[in-house]
């Protein structure tokens, strides 16, 4: 039952205000036994027959009459993802890997196909796999500011609320911070920080090139860098574009689980689940957790995540990435995301 927040309601009060009528619409709609209704609103001290005829009202009211037409819909598609889910549970929990693909068989296959691939040698030939370290990146561009996510560790919703983290420092800072070694999830230099970065990072896109058959154009300008410490961490989630994960330093451990078991991701607000850190989905208990696939990418290794695919991030060291998504097929569908609020 849905509950709320003022179940604690004085007795002897007459009538009901909206947020009690929105209380009784939500659980009229999630299918909730009237008695339990009933009951909640006694032990708030509400009388019997006030109850009753508010209940009589909110069953034929047109606007929940046209809600459940509307609810109708999304039990149907829920339905069928939640089938599609379970057939999940006899699958495999790895990715593919593969060390190259051409276009033809990347689109047929994985881009058409909304499936996740892993490619182990599609990018060696980029100066930044034999360059780069911290000495390096920290002479290429020398002397600026940079905007990073700091104080994340103080935030349960870090990456919601990720506008708030955004804090400028000097670059030399940044990279004392990673040669330092320690583990923290509290700094990070994330797509988040992309478009105040992207000038004075320029000089590290020097070091990447294309990569033939997937993508198309000019990388940097749909193209974001992740630089961080060892344990640093992006929490449950999925993107909006289909998006290439190339690993330039370190590297980072991955945990996926696909648009079909959605119904069990807990996606309370916007594309984040309520899973947060929690890779294993393990507060779910057995029975409710989502179907999960695991990997490890090593540098110079990428993975294609298709759009509406949740995953997790974890940097096992000091790590570079770069996320790209100027792919040769389409990649506008964010233009129709409407669901930004709770859901």
């Amino acid at each position: 039952m849905h509950s709320n927040t003022q179940e604690t309601t004085q007795p002897g009060k007459a009538e009901l205000d909206g947020d009690w009528r929105r209380w009784i619409a939500e659980n009229l709609l999630l299918h909730t036994d009237k008695r339990q209704l009933i009951d909640a609103m006694r032990r708030a001290g509400f009388d019997r027959s006030l109850i009753e005829r508010e209940l009589r009202l909110a069953e034929h009211h047109p606007y929940l009459i046209a809600a459940r037409r509307l609810q109708a819909r999304l039990d149907k598609h829920r339905w069928i993802t939640s089938a599609l889910g379970r057939l999940e549970q006899f699958g495999s929990r790895t990715i593919e890997r593969r060390e190259s693909i051409d276009f033809g068989t990347f689109f047929e296959e994985f881009y058409a196909r909304n499936r996740p691939l892993i490619l182990t040698r599609a990018v060696g030939s980029w100066r930044a796999f034999s360059a780069w370290s911290l000495d390096y990146i920290e002479a290429a561009v020398g002397p600026v500011i940079v905007e990073l996510q700091a104080g994340r560790g103080a935030d349960r919703l870090y990456e919601q609320n990720s506008a708030q983290h955004k804090r400028n420092v000097p670059w030399q800072s940044f990279v004392a911070a990673l040669r330092d070694g320690k583990r923290s999830n509290d700094f990070y230099l994330t797509a988040n920080n992309g478009a105040a970065n992207r000038d004075v990072l320029a000089p590290l896109w020097e070091d990447f090139g294309p990569i033939d058959g997937i993508l198309s154009g000019h990388s940097r300008e749909q193209g974001f860098l992740w630089l961080g410490p060892s344990g640093t961490i992006t929490p449950w989630h999925h993107d909006l574009t289909n998006n290439l994960l190339v690993q330039i330093m370190g590297h980072k451990r991955l945990t996926l689980a696909s648009p079909a078991q959605t119904p069990l991701m807990r996606n309370h607000y916007h594309c984040y689940s309520e899973f947060g850190q929690d890779a294993t989905c393990r507060v779910a208990g057995d029975g409710a957790r989502p179907h999960l696939l695991h990997c490890d990418l090593a540098p110079g290794e990428l993975i294609f995540l298709p759009i509406g695919w949740w995953h997790h991030v974890e940097a096992l060291d000091v790590s570079a990435s770069l996320t790209l998504t100027n792919f040769q097929g389409p990649n506008d569908f964010h233009k129709d995301y409407a669901t930004f609020g709770e859901l």
